[in-house]
């Protein structure tokens, strides 16, 4: 097997991208950054989410290609490492939620693949005639009970579902506060316990054709939004359509439903990134 082409896309909702994503010949990732749930910014960067994020590339490009430590523990070590860092900064001991990011990285070697996921990052394994999907279902599963909400207060009070976020800031709230809990969602944040809850493994590839690694704001291709199924993504990344032509279909699809009431969601636009290997045998 051996890389024959690697690609990114990475769209920003606005001016601060909070996503992050990096990709070579044997290591790829993708980052969704998430600010804390009081917004608060002692960085110098536009928020808070967007340094955690950036701090997290620079460590997984520095790492994950030693391959004598297994993924669950340089994963265990950046969080450390990188809540270490963030406790530094002058006014982090009055944070009261810190930033967060959800993970999907690989890294491949003679036909192998390691993989590790946290949050609602994919990762999308496509062959000549099926595919593997890859993906944790905690968080989006916490985020629906959300979403079913807004929706029923925009019927109730005539707006639309975006505009009905404001009425359920509660319940938006309890499911963060059950970030690295048993019984809610696992994440990369200060607790080290998670590089061990997440979804890892190695895999065979010896016969894939393309690696997709997505965040959240991809991903809405075929789960929110519904442009394409996934096998019809597969076969159009089969085709040779580029990411950054299915990710402008993502961004089209997300205008022209701004008010997110034809796929309910709690945004109209959210980072979007990808990163994907096409391969040969």
């Amino acid at each position: 097997m051996a890389v024959v082409k690697y690609t990114e896309v990475s769209i920003a909702k606005a001016d601060n991208n909070e996503d992050a994503c990096y990709i070579d010949e044997h290591i790829a990732f993708v980052l969704d950054g998430a600010t804390g749930l009081f917004k608060e910014r002692i960085t110098p960067e536009p928020s808070d989410a967007r340094w955690f994020a950036q701090q997290w590339k620079k460590y997984l490009q520095a790492n994950l290609p030693d391959w004598s430590r297994s993924l669950s523990k340089i994963i265990h070590q950046g969080i450390l490492d990188i809540d270490k860092q963030y406790m530094c900064l002058p006014g982090a001991a009055d944070i009261k939620s810190k930033p967060s990011s959800g993970v999907a990285c690989c890294r491949v070697r003679d036909g192998k693949m390691q993989f590790f996921i946290l949050g609602d990052c994919a990762i999308l394994i496509i062959k000549d005639d099926t595919y593997l999907h890859l993906a944790i279902d905690d968080l989006a599963f916490l985020d629906s009970g959300n979403i079913r909400k807004a929706m029923e207060i925009a019927k109730q009070r005539n707006i639309s579902v975006r505009d009905a976020r404001p009425f359920i800031a509660d319940g938006l709230a309890a499911v963060r506060f059950m970030q690295n809990k048993p019984g809610g969602y696992w994440i990369l944040a200060g607790d080290p316990d998670a590089a061990y809850r997440g979804y890892f493994g190695q895999i065979d590839i010896k016969d894939a054709r393309s690696i997709l690694l997505m965040t959240d704001g991809f991903t809405q291709i075929f789960d929110t939004l519904f442009i394409h199924t996934k096998p019809e993504l597969c076969q159009l990344i089969r085709d040779g359509v580029s990411l950054e032509t299915l990710a402008k279909q993502i961004r089209d699809a997300q205008t022209l439903d701004a008010g997110c009431n034809k796929h309910p969601r709690l945004k109209t636009h959210d980072d979007t990134t990808a990163v994907m290997w096409r391969l040969i045998s």
